[in-house]
């Protein structure tokens, strides 16, 4: 037995080729069938583990067909070209919800391209859920320049209730030149019962997508110097001492008094006493 990649939200699925016997240890399970069409089973096929009450017995039954539930289909389609070089480049994205443990199928086919210069291609598809990478990525050739039709399937079974999710489809080109997409070219669509058929509630998120040649080459500019004129003079300043002057009016001082009672000196008298000679 081999297990299928699961992602959150997704049960355990388990692929056959031999479907083994129900039990208790089983129940609830679910595989695929991938072993020869018989009357009992068929190949690609998912079945379930259940216990049948009224037979007192575990046994297997098809999911695949579902009784009295209300189907859904969420639709896509592209609004805008594409180019798909070597670089995974997002194609699709759907949101889905869901109400009821679900199973669900996603459908899709995507018209594109093969320019005549180019002798092949090798596209590979990646899925996401979650921004998860599903390891399973199928690779397509084009051997024949002009218009081809890809088309898609992968099947979302085990879905959990009250599920909010988006399921996202990558393009790249492994080998050989690109490939063109124009708008309204991809048709796409999950489908299946227990999701309800209203879009997801907006979650509060503005994805906003801006894209970049790899390489991004600016001109190349000259410039030319030949036409421009311009007049050059040379002047040496000599500093120059500034003069300054004043002019004053009649200038007032105030009348002041002398008193010199108080002043004392030491007066000293000499005579020449010296006589004549006679």
């Amino acid at each position: 037995m081999g297990l299928i990649q699961t992602f959150p939200g997704q049960r355990e699925i388990i692929q056959v080729d031999i479907v083994p016997s129900a039990n208790i240890t089983l129940l609830n399970k679910i595989i695929q069938y991938v072993g020869v069409t018989d009357d009992s089973y068929t190949n690609g096929y998912f079945y379930k583990c259940i216990f049948n009450e009224d037979d007192d017995e575990y046994k297997w039954i098809n999911i695949n067909v579902q009784n009295n539930a209300s189907i859904a289909n969420y639709s896509y389609s592209n609004t805008k070209a594409y180019t798909i070089s070597n670089n995974w480049t997002r194609v699709i994205r759907i949101g889905i919800v869901t109400n009821d443990a679900a199973n669900a199928l996603f459908l899709a086919n995507i018209n594109f391209s093969l320019a005549e210069i180019t002798t092949s291609a090798q596209i590979e598809v990646q899925y996401r859920v979650r921004d998860a990478v599903i390891d399973y990525h199928p690779i397509e050739t084009y051997n024949v320049t002009g218009n081809h039709i890809l088309t898609l399937f992968y099947p979302l079974f085990g879905l959990l209730p009250d599920l909010d999710m988006n399921f996202d489809v990558y393009l790249r080109v492994t080998s050989g030149d690109s490939i063109t997409i124009d708008a309204n070219d991809i048709v796409a669509a999950i489908t299946g019962p227990g999701m309800t058929g209203n879009p997801p509630i907006w979650d509060g998120n503005i994805e906003v997508e801006e894209e970049w040649e790899q390489n991004v080459s600016i001109p190349q500019m000259t410039f030319d110097n030949t036409s421009v004129l311009d007049d050059i003079v040379i002047i040496t300043q000599v500093p120059m001492g500034s003069s300054i002057i004043e002019t004053y009016n009649t200038v007032n001082i105030p009348q002041m008094t002398f008193d010199d009672s108080n002043l004392t000196d030491n007066v000293v008298i000499t005579f020449d006493t010296e006589s004549e000679e006679g």
